[in-house]
């Protein structure tokens, strides 16, 4: 999913939409994201987040301290792993 053409949807409304459309719960959810926005999206739609440093917002060990932050991943592989302990416990 992307923004509307109309520009009114928000990160939140659009990650509540995949969900929905999924039939997806919040604790079945988390969003990988590389900005700020994906950070306030995903603690608004009340869902985990995972921040990437190897994208456009965030560099290893800062940027997301002002959201809730699972962990920060510096590729996908590490991605799966964090996904693969969260699943565990």
């Amino acid at each position: 999913r992307g923004a509307d053409e109309a520009g009114t949807l928000s990160k939140a409304d659009l990650i509540l939409s995949c969900m929905e459309e999924l039939h997806a719960t919040d604790s079945d959810t988390i969003l990988v994201g590389d900005t700020v926005n994906d950070a306030a999206g995903a603690e608004k739609a009340g869902i985990g987040f995972i921040a990437v440093t190897y994208g456009f917002g965030f560099r290893a060990g800062d940027g997301c301290a002002e959201y809730p932050c699972l962990l920060m991943a510096d590729t996908p592989l590490h991605i799966a792993d964090i996904i693969t302990k969260y699943n565990s416990t």
